[in-house]
């Protein structure tokens, strides 16, 4: 098996393993149902790998991959690369859940479109042990072990059977790394089920944010320029309830920097706002999927900048939320409706 392809069966077991407990959103099984149990316990030690991003040391073939919920937070989804960078990169994604029928953790994990494995992973003592097997592709059965040496550290062995017995073919490690935000930094991200063009189009546009944000919208995408909009569909811009924002600069499609130069009469951090300034960002997440994150900085520590702070952690939550279930909402809609 050459090195690329050891690679690709080793990452294709490690994104499938991010999900944390009662990750199905489906009725539970009975307390005294051991083998549920069971699987309840395996999810809570695969929920080590959720948060941050996963990389190898190795820089002739870069492996990276993140962790995010999907499905109405049912479904743990992994998104990455292999070779990422490298003239072999290859995309992988897969989904992970609770099968509630069989109480068990299952895997599905897709490799370029062209390979499809499939399986499911226990516990044994602090290792996960996964066994599946190819779906789509050259058939072939497959194990791994994997450990947690600290929570930023997963190590494993994959082996593949040869003649009855399981023979080692890779033996590798990954290492989390998390974005350095400061404590002036409050970051709200996660992933938009469209395209970056149909997001930024939904964020920098009247049409866009009018169809699922605001009563009322003004933009005027340039350095310089202002973004208006106002909430109240009795309102009109410019009255007493009108936000602006001032664009800073911004690489279309993928970066906007703004900062809150008009709030409503109402508003109660009129000080602290004036010291602050939001950067939205857009990363390419795989096939019509966007990772979008947010992130306000310039917060201090004095009373009114946590207060403004803990008043955008919730805003900023709802944002991403309400945009994802803008385009979820469109998912659904037949192309003939209407």
């Amino acid at each position: 098996m050459n090195t690329l392809k050891r690679i690709c069966l080793l990452c294709c077991l490690v994104t499938a393993a991010a999900v944390v407990p009662h990750a199905s959103g489906q009725n539970p099984a009975p307390k005294t149902d051991a083998a549920f149990a069971d699987a309840e316990k395996t999810l809570a030690k695969l929920s080590q790998l959720v948060g941050g991003t996963w990389v190898n040391n190795d820089p002739k073939m870069r492996i990276e991959f993140r962790h995010q919920w999907a499905f109405g937070n049912k479904i743990i989804k992994g998104q990455g690369a292999i070779d990422k960078g490298g003239p072999r990169e290859q995309q992988v994604e897969n989904f992970v859940g609770v099968d509630p029928a069989k109480r068990s953790v299952f895997y599905l994990d897709c490799h370029g479109g062209t390979n499809v494995f499939s399986g499911n992973v226990t516990l044994d003592g602090q290792k996960l042990v996964f066994e599946f097997a190819t779906l789509v592709g050259p058939a072939a059965k497959w194990r791994e072990v994997a450990a947690f040496p600290d929570k930023d550290t997963l190590q494993f062995t994959i082996s593949g059977e040869r003649n009855g017995k399981w023979v080692s073919v890779v033996n590798a490690t990954l290492k989390r790394q998390t974005p350095n935000h400061g404590p002036g930094e409050l970051v709200t991200e996660g992933i938009i089920e469209a395209p970056v063009d149909a997001v930024w189009a939904a964020l920098t546009t009247k049409e866009g944010q009018e169809s699922w944000n605001v009563a009322h919208a003004e933009i005027d995408l340039k350095i310089g320029g202002t973004m208006r909009t106002h909430y109240d569909p009795k309102g009109t811009i410019g009255d007493p309830g009108t936000i602006e924002n001032r664009i800073l600069c911004f690489e279309p499609k993928r970066m906007l920097a703004i900062r809150v130069t008009g709030s409503p009469a109402n508003f109660p951090f009129k000080s602290a706002i004036q010291k602050m300034w939001t950067v939205i960002r857009l990363e390419n997440a795989g096939p019509s999927r966007t990772r979008l994150s947010i992130v306000g900085v310039g917060y201090g520590d004095d009373e009114e900048s946590q207060k403004l702070r803990a008043f955008f952690d919730r805003g900023n939550s709802y944002t991403l939320k309400k945009l994802q279930e803008k385009f979820a909402a469109k998912a659904r809609t037949p192309a003939n409706a209407g």
